[in-house]
């Protein structure tokens, strides 16, 4: 019974004393506080959280952490990155003065945190284009990246060395910066050989990927490896996804000669899932098929592949704990596929072979007509759809005809009618 008591007391202690991270954001119109743990795994997978700031613009937040984690704050359109252990407290202190702006941290690895919002990361794309130049040389494109690796890391060599940061936060951070520019590089790469796969006649064709470039390829994702460790990083998905089409699935298989069938409309869902199993295993490809189902259904164009990719997965991994995230997603495409699979109502008409304005302007003579613009790649538009009924209603008691046109291109040309 002593035991039992003990124990209830130590529980009882934890809760009040439970781990957490506190903000306080000062002289901010916002009371509200965005939250989004960044990484790759089921991280990515969670959604933003939105807490409310107290009258003094403060809001606290259990850490229930069981590894480390980078955060993205925001609030009034502002963000800032902490980096929060498990079992830590941590403050935050955020706000302006004489009109700019401040950030203090009280608690493990402050110093380093404050540092933080000094790094600026845009997407590694965009970042690739800061760096090539016309026949620039791998050599010079990688003395700028070095440089630049060495700055952004020397201040948290220096916090380490004096101990203001642990071991922990500074491998986190060592890992994004040198994942970072591994995927800057091999992307500088690669958009060297896109030009390679482009017809002939288009005006930046290259016969031949540059022998600098086509060496460096193979020895980035030797040094900065696709395992669990860089899944820190939080465009890891995008650097395995790269890896797996440019690098392996075309460039590898290219060189080999068994690059027999280019990616198409049809054939790209089972490439890229099938290539992500012949290159990874693991939770490492249990996260990037589980991903690659995700964004590409997050595209709302309801491909009924992806229904096919989704149940070879659960298939591969029944206690997936991703599946909760992707089911929605596919009850959306099942639902599209059963309406479009349904014929046109009687005030229906698919108009074809329709090839100018007049010829379509002429089958609504003397009529007052509503002209919808839309795509099937335009998320908004499709949005739309929800009102059509309320829509049609009104547009019927007015004597108004609805006519939709799509600006898909031809190949899309089933995906619209559905």
């Amino acid at each position: 019974m002593k035991q039992l008591l003990i124990l209830i007391l130590l529980l009882f202690t934890n809760l009040i004393y439970a781990q957490e991270l506190t903000v306080s954001i000062i002289g901010s119109s916002d009371s509200s506080l965005h939250v989004l743990y960044l990484g790759s795994g089921l991280r990515y997978f969670e959604q933003e959280k939105i807490y409310t700031l107290d009258s003094k613009g403060k809001t606290s937040i259990i850490n229930n952490l069981t590894s480390p984690a980078m955060i993205r704050l925001t609030n009034k359109g502002e963000s800032s990155l902490v980096f929060l252990k498990p079992g830590k407290n941590l403050e935050i202190f955020i706000g302006k003065t004489d009109g700019k702006r401040f950030f203090k941290a009280k608690g493990a690895n402050a110093a380093g945190i404050e540092l933080l919002q000094n790094i600026s990361h845009p997407f590694y794309q965009q970042k690739a284009g800061q760096y090539y130049k016309a026949d620039s040389s791998v050599t010079e494109i990688k003395k700028v990246i070095i440089s630049d690796i060495a700055r952004e890391i020397k201040p948290f060599d220096s916090l380490l060395r004096i101990r203001e940061i642990d071991q922990d936060f500074y491998k986190y951070i060592r890992t994004d910066i040198d994942y970072y520019y591994a995927s800057v590089l091999a992307t500088v790469v690669f958009s060297q050989y896109y030009l390679t796969t482009l017809d002939k006649s288009h005006p930046r064709y290259k016969a031949k990927l540059r022998a600098d470039y086509e060496a460096e390829w193979p020895k980035i994702y030797g040094k900065y490896p696709l395992n669990t460790s860089a899944m820190v990083f939080p465009d890891f998905y995008y650097y395995a996804f790269d890896y797996t089409t440019w690098y392996n699935l075309m460039y590898q298989a290219q060189k080999e000669g068994r690059y027999n069938e280019p990616f198409n409309a049809k054939n790209r869902f089972n490439k890229t899932y099938n290539g992500f199993a012949e290159n990874f295993k693991g939770t490492v490809l249990e996260y990037l098929q589980a991903r690659y189902i995700h964004d590409q259904a997050m595209q709302k164009q309801y491909e009924p592949q992806l229904l096919e990719l989704y149940n070879r997965f659960l298939k591969s991994y029944p206690e997936s704990a991703y599946i909760r995230y992707l089911s929605p997603l596919i009850e959306d495409i099942h639902r599209f596929q059963h309406a479009a699979s349904q014929s046109l109502q009687a005030d229906q008409e698919l108009l074809a072979n329709v090839n100018t304005l007049d010829e379509l302007v002429s089958r609504f003579k003397n009529k007052l007509v509503y002209v919808d613009m839309w795509a099937t790649w335009c998320g908004p538009c499709k949005a739309e759809f929800e009102y059509n009924p309320g829509l049609q209603k009104f547009l019927k008691a007015n004597q108004i005809e609805m006519l939709y046109i799509s600006m898909d291109k031809p190949e899309a040309d089933q995906q619209w009618q559905q």
